[in-house]
Order: structure tokens, then C-alpha cells, then sequence
């Protein structure tokens, strides 16, 4: 069981430092968590056709193996110029 224990979380996906986030990190640690589940939002990866952003999700995934967390991403919500009306 202690391999495979995760939560699903909703922390800051942004580049810039977050508290919050550090101490979502820091407490899954201690709670003995291994795995976080977020979804990665396909209209803020790639914006426009073929005009891709990882930059605040290389920073949460960063972060995460730091602390000795793995993330499940699941990519999520189409984005307007894939799909018009969602």
C-alpha cells in the first residue's frame, strides 16, 4: 500500500513560487503520499495550434520529484481552436 498512495490535487500550476503549493508539497510528504493526480489543462499547454507551454507544469512537476512525488498527469479540456464550443 505504501507504493501506491496518492491524492487528486488542485495546486498552483504557475511558474511563480507558490506557498500554498510548498505546503501541499511539504504535507503529502509528511502525510506519506507518493502520487498526485492533476489535471493538465490542455488550453493553457497549447494555446494556439501548435504553440506549446509547459512552463508553470515543468515547475509543478519539478517540485513534486523534488519532494519524492510522482505526478499522474491527465490531460484535460479541450482547448477553442481544436475544438469550437469545447
Amino acid at each position: 500500500m505504501d507504493e501506491i498512495f496518492g491524492m487528486a490535487s488542485h495546486m498552483s500550476t504557475g511558474a511563480a513560487y507558490s506557498r500554498e503549493r510548498e505546503f501541499e508539497i511539504e504535507q503529502s510528504s509528511v502525510a506519506g503520499i507518493n502520487h498526485v493526480r492533476r489535471g493538465f489543462y490542455w488550453p493553457k499547454i497549447e494555446p494556439s495550434n501548435d504553440g506549446w507551454s509547459f512552463e508553470g507544469y515543468d515547475v509543478m512537476v519539478g517540485l513534486l520529484r523534488d519532494a519524492g512525488l510522482r505526478s499522474c498527469a491527465m490531460l484535460t479540456r479541450a482547448t477553442s481552436w481544436a475544438a469550437p464550443g469545447g
